[in-house]
């Protein structure tokens, strides 16, 4: 039997109207009893227009307030403007912690905003859930990690930042407890301790992760309750196609080598783009080789592509 979940997406009323594009996405491929919105007043009205099924709205201020995040991050920084402007990313981060205290299962899954699933998804490997695991890696999340949990450091050689997590809500609230608890650790709660765990000049940028932090709480303190599966995600969505208008056909030429595709808003349409909509090539290519192609001509990289070395302790 399917594992039906709770499907929750932290998101702004700005990103709504790409994400209505993907939604049919989710309808048909994702496990999905409810699709849990979780944002501002902005949101709520804007779901208005729009009629939903399976949908709840949850307002982010009932989980974490966003003006407490801005305020710690203001506090840490003397108020620089690089790093409020980062509040967002983090706040998203903790909704997505925090939703764990108010999960009436025992599971739920996060979902990125951005992202589309190719197939039909099943998230559980009989009784376990699966960790689906990337090649991705950023240093900073790592340091981040070793700084929370004193000992804890990267456990795997792959990467939990897959656009998507099972949550277990038992082991992620025992995670944020546990981080609450820590008296090592400056703040007064568990989000303002991570916050200022995070060394200052990673902070400004991509200081940490909540795929990374829980993959690896959970695959050190609860070894035996996930399951690994190989994911292959397409990160490129915006800069060769249009959520809007990706055909069924597209779909399913991608879904040879991808199990999603994410459309990521800071993408700029690549001049490059008409040689991966062309569906004669589509027909004779994979877009792995069609990548390979105009990489030759234009170089873009993973954000995320760095390497991680031997353990290091912060001084």
């Amino acid at each position: 039997m399917k594992h039906l979940l709770d499907v929750v997406v932290p998101i702004t009323e700005e990103d709504l109207k790409s994400t209505v594009a993907i939604l049919p996405s989710w309808e048909k491929y994702l496990p999905m009893k409810r699709l849990i919105f979780i944002g501002n007043d902005k949101l709520r009205k804007a779901l208005d227009d729009y009629s939903f099924e399976k949908v709840c709205f949850i307002d982010e201020d009932s989980i974490i307030e966003k003006q407490k995040i801005r305020n710690v991050i203001a506090d840490i920084t003397d108020g620089d403007d690089a790093a409020l402007r980062r509040t967002g990313w983090y706040f998203q981060q903790f909704l997505k912690m925090g939703y764990a205290r108010y999960c009436e299962d025992n599971y739920y899954l996060v979902w990125d905003a951005d992202t589309a699933p190719l197939r039909e998804i099943d998230m559980f490997e009989g009784q376990h859930p699966l960790f689906d695991i990337k090649t991705e890696e950023h240093l900073p999340f790592f340091h981040t990690i070793e700084n929370i949990f004193d000992g804890m450091y990267k456990i795997i050689d792959h990467s939990f930042i897959s656009e998507h997590m099972v949550i277990k809500c038992d082991i992620m609230n025992n995670l944020v407890q546990e981080i609450e608890n820590n008296p090592c650790l400056q703040g007064n709660c568990w989000y303002e301790k991570i916050l200022r765990a995070i060394e200052p000049k990673e902070l400004l940028q991509s200081g940490f992760s909540e795929f990374e932090t829980y993959g690896t709480y959970c695959t050190v303190r609860y070894p035996e309750q996930y399951k690994f599966r190989d994911w292959k995600s397409c990160r490129e969505g915006n800069l060769y196609f249009e959520a809007e208008s990706l055909t069924q056909k597209e779909k399913k030429w991608l879904a040879r080598e991808f199990d999603a595709i994410s459309f990521e808003k800071w993408q700029q349409k690549d001049s490059f783009a008409f040689f991966f909509n062309n569906s004669f090539l589509q027909s004779i290519m994979l877009y792995s080789q069609m990548k390979k192609i105009a990489d030759k001509i234009f170089t873009w990289k993973v954000a995320y592509s760095e390497k991680y070395g031997k353990n290091r302790k912060r001084k």
